[in-house]
């Protein structure tokens, strides 16, 4: 079972805080970073080792789903009366089984049987040996493909060009049950695979369930206040980091396993790690030097600095944010970048005072959504979503879209984006409050759709004021 790549290998000493971080965003509900920064704190983890251990638990919330399928086909016992600390362990176990790479098999179901031991019960460990055992030997072997990824009964997709073999059929029929196979074997829950299909289509709805199973690219955005892609790409060579270009004007991808915040160059502010789709925004708003700016979801401050670096840090931006930790990050990274021409302020973003109505050239409105273009990075997201999300957090976007209508000047312009693919979040809504608003409309939008080898999904919509007052 050799060039699995969906983890990289596990060092020793990783597997505990995986698990224990894994359990508490689980059993908790909190975001899995905030779990995994709270176990590298209390044992002092190793940073150079953060990245693996981040790799795996984030893997097994992913494909959450995809694990508790295939571990139920090999226990006895129903899952649901396992105790749950018990299954975190054994979710663990199975995903560096089936996705880890140059891993032994044998080390990691001893691991993780002491694991069960130590951690659960000591009557727990022939149970986990069993099961994870009786799992490795449904596998067959890898295999490499060309062209599309067919569903199958036997097949489970490691990424783009792989898949791990089963000896028997361990998935529903594609062909008798389409929505239940893409729902065990791509870890995504059935009623938004149902939606997916109706909405995009079987070939659009099966290249957002790849993306949403992918390891995240990583890019970079090159802060030319300070530098430029040349140079930068320069230094990360000289770091040993390969790059790439993103995509988008002044992005880099990189291509090497880094450290990135630990580069020199990060804390000089030659760059901000930014996924390319929410670079759209920020270029779709097109900021120019002396303009007033207002950014109505700041935090962390991803979109406001870039919006202050395509105005040359010469316009007045103001971060708006309910979160004053959030603005706090806003003013961290602005100080990092060397951006002077940001104000923050802590504020509702559904509600403006009337001094601050009519006032802005340019307003951004990156609103709270559902996620569903970001699966692959929000992990837990997919758990957490119900089909009436979407109307629920529409209330809000709505509210929010209002606001930075009310804020722009006559003649001014807004850009409301998402990081959704759903159109009840996007292109509808917009429509939708523009029937309030006879003198906007829409002068752009895309929907961006999140693909495997390239950027994560977004909604953007440029709205322009076609007439003064």
């Amino acid at each position: 079972m050799k060039g699995k790549p969906d983890v990289r290998e596990v060092p020793a000493g990783l597997r505990e805080i995986v698990v224990a971080a894994v359990h508490r965003c689980l059993a908790s509900r909190v975001f899995l970073q905030d779990a995994l920064a709270r176990e590298f704190e209390r044992t002092v983890f190793p940073s150079r080792l953060r990245g693996a251990a981040a790799d795996l638990a984030s893997s097994v919330v992913r494909r959450l789903l995809t694990l508790d399928h295939l571990l139920a086909l090999s226990s006895d016992t129903p899952l649901r009366k396992l105790e749950p600390l018990l299954l975190d362990v054994l979710r663990a176990g199975a995903c560096e089984l089936l996705f880890a790479e140059s891993v032994p098999t044998h080390a990691s179901v001893s691991e993780y049987v002491n694991l069960a031991r130590r951690l659960v019960r000591p009557q727990s460990a022939s149970f986990a040996n069993a099961v994870l055992r009786r799992l490795l030997r449904t596998v067959e072997k890898t295999v490499r493909i060309r062209g599309r990824f067919r569903p199958s009964a036997t097949d489970l997709l490691i990424r783009r060009d792989l898949v791990l073999r089963f000896r028997r059929e361990v998935f529903p029929r594609p062909d008798a049950d389409l929505p239940a196979n893409l729902e065990a074997a791509f870890g995504v829950p059935r009623w938004l695979v149902e939606r997916w299909l109706v909405r995009f289509g079987r070939a659009d709805a099966l290249r957002i369930l790849e993306a949403s199973d992918s390891r995240p690219p990583v890019t970079v955005r090159v802060n030319t206040l300070k530098t430029t892609d040349v140079a930068l790409r320069a230094v990360f060579a000289e770091a040993d980091v390969r790059t790439a270009s993103g995509g988008v004007d002044h992005s880099l991808r990189i291509l090497s396993p880094v450290e990135l915040s630990a580069l020199p160059s990060f804390a000089a502010g030659e760059f901000y790690i930014q996924d390319v789709s929410a670079m759209h925004a920020p270029v779709a708003l097109g900021p120019r030097r002396k303009e007033k700016i207002l950014d109505l979801c700041a935090a962390p401050g991803g979109k406001t600095t870039h919006l202050a670096q395509l105005a040359h840090d010469r316009a007045e931006v103001f971060a708006l944010d309910a979160s004053p930790s959030g603005l706090a990050l806003v003013e961290e990274n602005a100080k990092r970048l060397g951006i002077r021409s940001i104000r923050t302020a802590v504020g509702d973003a559904r509600r403006i005072s009337d001094a601050m109505k009519r006032r802005f050239d340019a307003v951004l409105a990156d609103v709270p959504c559902s996620n569903t273009g970001v699966l692959r990075r929000r992990v837990e997201a997919r758990h957490r979503l119900a089909p009436d999300v979407f109307a629920l957090l529409a209330v809000v976007q709505a509210d929010i879209l209002r606001t930075a209508l009310a804020a722009a000047r006559p003649g001014g312009r807004v850009v409301y984006s998402t990081c959704s693919i759903e159109p009840e979040e996007n292109d509808l809504l917009v429509r939708s409050i523009l029937r309030e608003f006879p003198d906007w409309s829409i002068d752009a939008e895309e929907t961006f759709l999140p693909r495997a080898d390239g950027p994560d999904g977004a909604y953007v919509a440029r709205l322009v004021h076609r007439r003064s007052l």
